[in-house]
């Protein structure tokens, strides 16, 4: 028989811990199909992100009878598929994915789901015989099928072990987020191992119905050759399901054509990275020697906004799933960030095809709001035909500044906050007035700085910008604004990149002229982002992340990346190192004391890999002072 495979990667609307509803949907798609293979997403029965749920007794065991019953389903049938479920095992709770043919288990990979630090290997697996459905788990590499190709369920090293023996079909249920990074690090270990051992590679992720609070997913599927991408998709909001098939793989001729070219294993060469120099510090070696940005968060050719763009939404509009019908309510104050979140909105019922009256937007001006500013927020909600409302909250704060005997020409800390907490207060309170979900504006480098009122602007009921910069705002704008299509739009968004980054919380000039400029307290965000992508990913020294900067805002390097800076938030301009230095020991102070206001922050979508939820990504003290090891000085 010649090894003929025809397959195909569904794409599935499963529900988070809900085991019997995805069994039902499983068996379904089985019945539909005399394909040789399916590959469903990780943890198919309970999802991936259940949490603490896994831990429950009542939803272990839901879960094994939802496994019984699929197995029971597939009996009589050849087709081969992957079914995944949390586990209780004498090495902790195990994220266990089976390979099932005819009611049999054929193979079984797993992974500590509790404990992720604990590594288990497979020979500790099989020697301690664990069963399943009354059947022993078998956690071998590899499987050989009657066709004369080995059948892996992971894409484990070891499978090198068998590269001279037979071609491979590698599946490969990953529990991964929608990050670009993260889709391409898994196609990269693909192809490599599928170069080296000529064999076949199936990929496939969580899909929508698994984001929840700051965890983002979209199912991402992919068919692999050798060193070819066969196949790839990405699910997108509003898009019909779709499956990924292929038909009619012939292993033993791909893999005769490999031979008679004569590819054998790549030799690899063993190169020495010692230095003689003792002088040579990681920090010198890297100067001059990698592609050092000034602007690391905004790609050349603009081809990461849509996927961000797609993040945004999805992940709002997994949100909006959770709640039978829920208005949109925010802040809208014409400023960069709440323009975002509103441009975010609006696309997402676009695509959902429901009104955009449900965005209720509350233009709030206070006692430093600017004429221009007002203007490009009432401009932007015409446009957007959202609800517009506007409350003045000047009467208010100054009630609120007389109960508290606080002068108001006393323009400290309180009389700024004051306007924010106020805003903060109307917006929660029509919220529940119009059944409501508060959306957040506040974004990364904000939120890195400390830049916000506790429980003021810092608090909302889902944060739609906390994993966005505001050096790759501009670009991200212009696209929202693109792909909504309105006339006048693009317009007005420009107008507003060209305002000055303010929180507008001080009062006015004699000519109306704002006083408070965001970036002559902080420095400039182009130094801060610079500074803050460098440390989320690297974690480099401040005298090393110091050189990083000389180098990276040389003339050389602005003439490089001059066409980056396209507004005047990213415009590239000279530093000298006393600047340099000056705006780096600003950012390393705030950003360790600033730690309590991330602690306990909303939850929101996480868009790029670099965000500070508490949840996830951030853990850290709240309650530390400066430290010398973390200061410039040291």
């Amino acid at each position: 028989m010649q090894p003929y495979l025809r397959f195909k990667i569904p794409e599935l609307r499963l529900h988070l811990a809900e085991p019997h509803r995805n069994a039902d949907t499983l068996i379904d798609a089985l019945s539909k199909s005399e394909l040789s293979l399916q590959l469903f997403p990780p943890l198919a029965l309970s999802g991936v992100s259940c949490g603490q749920y896994a831990l429950q007794a009542a939803f272990l065991d839901a879960c094994l009878a939802a496994f019984d019953r699929v197995l029971e389903a597939s009996r009589g049938s050849k087709q081969i598929f992957n079914c995944g479920l949390p586990y209780a095992s004498p090495y902790g709770l195990l994220a266990l994915e089976c390979l099932i043919q005819s009611g049999r288990i054929l193979l079984a990979s797993c992974h500590p789901l509790a404990a992720p630090f604990v590594s288990v290997s497979r020979y500790e697996l099989s020697a301690a015989g664990l069963e399943l459905s009354g059947q022993k788990l078998c956690f071998e590499t590899g499987l050989r099928s009657q066709d004369g190709f080995l059948l892996c369920l992971d894409l484990a090293d070891e499978v090198e072990r068998h590269w001279e023996a037979c071609p491979k079909l590698i599946c490969r249920p990953v529990a991964i987020e929608a990050h670009r990074e993260l889709r391409n690090h898994e196609l990269a270990r693909a192809e490599q191992l599928c170069y080296r051992s000529a064999s076949l590679c199936l990929l496939t992720s969580p899909g929508s119905y698994e984001s929840s609070g700051d965890f983002h997913y979209r199912q991402f599927r992919a068919i692999v050759a050798e060193s070819a991408i066969l196949r790839e998709s990405l699910e997108r909001l509003g898009t019909p399901s779709s499956e990924l098939r292929y038909d009619c793989f012939d292993f033993q001729l791909r893999n005769r054509a490999r031979v008679l070219a004569g590819q054998q294993r790549p030799s690899l060469e063993t190169v020495d990275f010692s230095s003689q120099d003792p002088e040579l510090s990681l920090a010198h070696f890297a100067v001059g020697q990698t592609d050092n940005s000034p602007l690391p968060f905004v790609s050349a050719d603009g081809s990461d906004l849509e996927e961000v763009v797609e993040a945004q939404i999805s992940g709002l509009s997994r949100r909006l799933d959770c709640f039978s019908s829920p208005e949109l309510v925010l802040g809208l104050s014409g400023g960069l960030d709440s323009c975002i979140s509103l441009l975010a909105a609006a696309l997402c019922l676009k695509r959902r095809a429901q009104s955009s009256k449900r965005i209720h937007c509350l233009r709030m001006p206070g006692l430093g709001s600017s004429p221009s500013s007002r203007s490009n927020g009432e401009k932007l909600a015409e446009l957007l035909d959202v609800t517009n409302i506007e409350i003045s909250i000047v009467d208010s704060v100054r009630l609120h500044l007389e109960d508290l005997h606080h002068p108001e020409d006393l323009h400290d800390l309180t009389f700024e906050n004051a306007q924010a907490r106020e805003r903060t207060q109307l917006l929660m309170d029509y919220s529940n007035q119009v059944g409501g979900l508060v959306l957040g504006t506040g974004d990364l480098s904000e939120i890195a700085l400390g830049w916000s009122t506790y429980n003021g602007d810092h608090m909302s009921m889902f944060a739609v910008n906390g994993s966005i910069p505001k050096t790759l705002m501009p670009r991200l704008a212009r696209c929202y604004a693109a792909m909504l299509d309105v006339e006048g739009l693009s317009e007005v968004v420009e107008a507003i990149l060209h305002q000055a980054i303010s929180p507008e919380l001080l009062p006015l000039g004699e000519n109306q002229e704002l006083l408070q400029s965001s970036e002559d307290q902080l420095g400039p965000y182009l130094l801060h982002d610079f500074f803050l992508y460098h440390r989320l990913r690297e974690e480099p020294a401040p005298a090393e992340l110091l050189l990083l900067a000389i180098d990276a805002f040389s003339a050389e390097n602005r003439e490089r990346y001059a066409a980056y800076g396209d507004s005047p938030t990213t415009q590239l301009r000279p530093f000298d190192e006393a600047a340099l230095r000056h705006c780096l020991q600003t950012f390393l102070r705030r950003f360790q004391t600033q730690q309590f206001k991330r602690a306990c922050m909303p939850e929101g979508v996480v868009a790029l890999p670099l965000a500070f939820s508490p949840r996830r990504d951030l853990i850290r003290p709240g309650d530390l002072g400066l430290s010398s090891w973390s200061q410039l000085d040291a």
